[in-house]
């Protein structure tokens, strides 16, 4: 049902933009000139909607590229329990979309002491997406909104044979 939705959006935008377009270029001579400014004013037209989903996207993978390395205090900690432990998501500034930074820790339950600490990032996606909201959703459009290494944690905690408790 979404994708029919979101092939109706898309069609009624392409709609729109064409007769924008031409609108603009109507009193253009025909030539070069009046064919590049149709193409140029036409991308520029479809793209807008999720243009800033689009410097988000940039702005998300650098976050994530850099912020989710973990820091593995595992010394000791062989064949203990571990404990889930975060802390409240953060607003990360000067960002086009919404980021949220999660910064997480598993804390081992006996000692107390943090066995893994990572951060993860939840994106929103831009102005079009959170307009619509179909079904409360509010994720980006053009990207996967979520960055996390829990993957590559859970592997080694199965490998240590630690147990995590939520």
């Amino acid at each position: 049902m979404s994708g029919i939705i979101l092939f109706l959006v898309l069609a009624t935008w392409f709609y729109i933009v064409v007769k924008i377009c031409g609108w603009i270029v109507n009193d253009m001579r025909p030539g070069n000139k009046k064919a590049i400014t149709l193409i140029v004013i036409f991308t520029l037209l479809f793209i807008a909607p999720v243009g800033d989903e689009i410097v988000g996207w940039f702005q998300f993978r650098a976050l994530c590229s850099r912020g989710i390395k973990p820091v593995y205090n595992i010394d000791k900690s062989k064949g203990t329990t571990v404990r889930y432990w975060s802390q409240p998501r953060k607003n990360i500034k000067n960002t086009i979309i919404p980021i949220e930074e999660l910064k997480i820790s598993w804390v081992d339950v006996k000692t107390g002491q943090p066995v893994v600490e990572y951060s993860e990032y939840y994106a929103t996606g831009g102005w079009l997406i959170r307009s619509i909201s179909y079904n409360n959703v509010t994720r980006p459009f053009s990207f996967n909104g979520v960055c996390s290494p829990i993957n590559e944690i859970t592997r080694k905690f199965d490998k240590l044979k630690i147990n995590k408790k939520y």
